[in-house]
């Protein structure tokens, strides 16, 4: 069943739109990306990838 906006909705909040996207980078930088992530640095690969956008916008 859809939800409708009366229906209360759970989980996360929306923060955009989702778009699957293949990315083919070296193995080293798949380690290294990983290694933040185990590290805490961020919360997943979407998250890393985010940031690296908004950074890049943000030189502009």
């Amino acid at each position: 069943m859809k939800s409708t906006s009366s229906e209360s909705v759970m989980g996360r909040p929306r923060i955009g739109v989702s778009r699957q996207v293949k990315l083919t980078l070296p193995e080293w930088d798949w380690v290294e990306i990983e290694q933040l992530i185990d590290r805490g640095e961020y919360n997943s690969l979407s998250a890393y990838f985010r940031e690296l956008h908004e950074k890049e916008k943000s030189s502009k």
